[in-house]
């Protein structure tokens, strides 16, 4: 999400609207008619079909609190990794 933020905050912003109005096959078992299921009726069923949502007070708030936090906590725990990579990279 940190780097989302970086390079499409706008996509981020709506894939985490997006993801907060609706559901998730999380609750279910991963069997073979979970995967022989259809894309588009699993779409429906999990409430991703229809049109743009619009976004309330309380998913601009979390997503402002989410995001502040993921970053701050990426900068910490991902500085000495990103510094490996720099290095590896050079």
């Amino acid at each position: 999400m940190a780097l989302g933020l970086c390079f499409a905050p706008r996509a981020v912003y709506r894939a985490f609207v997006r993801g907060r109005h609706s559901r998730n096959c999380y609750c279910e078992s991963y069997d073979d008619e979970l995967l022989d299921q259809k894309i588009g009726p699993l779409r429906e069923r999990l409430g991703l079909r229809g049109a743009e949502i619009v976004p309330r007070p309380t998913d601009r708030l979390t997503f402002v609190g989410g995001s502040m936090t993921g970053l701050m906590l990426q900068f910490v725990s991902g500085l000495p990794l990103y510094a490996l990579l720099c290095w590896l990279i050079a």
